[in-house]
């Protein structure tokens, strides 16, 4: 696939990291009330210590996602959607309600994570002290 450029590239490639961050809050607000149904399930209203820990590790995975796609990182959205996908969001997309939204969503970010990578590659830069110049500017000035 050919990177995509203009007023048109730039809009989808906006939609696309919206998108992603989007997900990213959703995946929190799900993952906080994934901890509320499974004390609501619990035996004498104290869930495992690992509803905790699954908690407090996915959600933090969720919000770095939303963090790359806000800094324009496309590698670190898909990799946030796939780390969350193929342990536990899989799992979940086999329960009814609303855990099933949580396998969805991290699926959604890795979709979109990686139709950014192909479609929108980042420009690598040379000098870290500086932004990369804006494409069609000609050569970067010498130090």
């Amino acid at each position: 696939m050919a990177p995509v450029e203009g007023v048109h590239g730039r809009l989808v490639r906006s939609l696309l990291r919206a998108l992603a961050f989007l997900c990213a809050l959703a995946l929190v607000g799900f993952w906080i009330r994934f901890l509320l149904e499974t004390f609501a399930s619990a035996t004498g209203g104290v869930p495992a210590p690992g509803a905790f820990v699954v908690t407090m590790i996915f959600a933090g995975i969720a919000l770095a996602g939303g963090v790359a796609a806000l800094r324009d990182a496309p590698a670190a959205v898909a990799l946030a959607g796939l780390l969350s996908l193929i342990p536990v969001g899989l799992y979940l997309m086999l329960f009814p309600g609303t855990t099933r939204w949580i396998g969805v969503l991290d699926a959604c970010m890795l979709v979109s994570g990686v139709i950014l990578m192909r479609r929108f590659p980042v420009e690598p830069c040379d000098d870290l002290t500086r932004p990369p110049p804006p494409p069609g500017s000609g050569p970067p000035p010498s130090p």
